[in-house]
């Protein structure tokens, strides 16, 4: 995971306080996947030294190999803590803390896999990826404790911020760019394909796809929800300038 450069410890955090204003809210690790990381490490070392011992040294150093690897998970989430202040927010894990400012965040993505087990939902998995304008990344998901919540909040904050500017883009006479797609005044690109709006029936998501659909019910274009960067942002806009440009028709 890569992210923006900061400071740690205690001194980072009146520091950050300093630049991003007022503390609003505070997420902790989360002891359940903590949990699922340390039963893993243990069973994959136990089932490695038995393999070992058996003389099956390939399955033994694969299931040794995870046991190393969820060790490690399990000892660099001990300090995982993300606070969200006035102007952005702060990431820390394995001693560093990390800063983002809400108005260098260029792209904001999230995903959600829900499991089953016999038909039942057996837990949800949800992912936040956030880039800034200098290329700097951060992901978050469950390691987080409460990081659903953390997501809306993180939606709310860049939602405003980035529809303003894609609203300006469009307002202009410029594309409006989202990964695979773009919105411009005459319609929806994609690639070298147009969809003008006078032809769109909607856009919206449907069994995790981020979809446009024609006036004839058709799927014109279909992505995954969680590929398609500022999806949040996109669906608001499209609604507003479907509207402006159909009703000045």
């Amino acid at each position: 995971m890569a992210g923006a450069g900061g400071s740690a410890g205690a001194g980072g955090f009146g520091a950050a306080h300093q630049r991003l204003g007022a503390l609003r809210e505070e997420f902790g690790r989360s002891e359940r996947v903590r949990k699922q990381y340390a039963v893993i490490a243990a069973a994959g070392f136990i089932l490695g030294l038995l393999f070992v011992w058996l003389g099956a040294w390939l399955p033994g150093s694969i299931f040794l190999a995870l046991g190393v690897f969820m060790t490690w998970g399990f000892r660099r989430q001990r300090d995982l803590r993300v606070r969200v202040y006035e102007r952005g927010f702060t990431f820390t894990r394995g001693g560093r803390t990390q800063e983002f400012a809400w108005d260098e965040i260029e792209v904001f993505s999230e995903s959600e896999q829900v499991y089953r087990a016999a038909g039942l939902e057996s837990g949800v998995s949800y992912q936040y990826f956030i880039r800034l304008g200098d290329g700097r990344t951060l992901r978050m998901d469950n390691e987080v404790r409460g990081v659903r919540a953390l997501g809306e909040r993180l939606r709310e904050e860049t939602s405003r911020r980035l529809l303003a500017r894609a609203a300006e883009a469009v307002e202009g006479g410029e594309a409006a760019n989202f990964g695979p797609l773009a919105l411009t005044r005459e319609g929806v690109l994609r690639g070298e394909r147009k969809l003008p709006w006078a032809e769109v029936g909607r856009v919206d998501v449907e069994e995790g796809k981020l979809v446009v659909v024609d006036r004839a019910g058709r799927r014109w274009s279909e992505d995954l929800y969680g590929f398609v960067p500022n999806a949040h942002v996109l669906l608001v806009l499209a609604q507003r300038v479907k509207k402006a440009v159909v009703s000045s028709q």
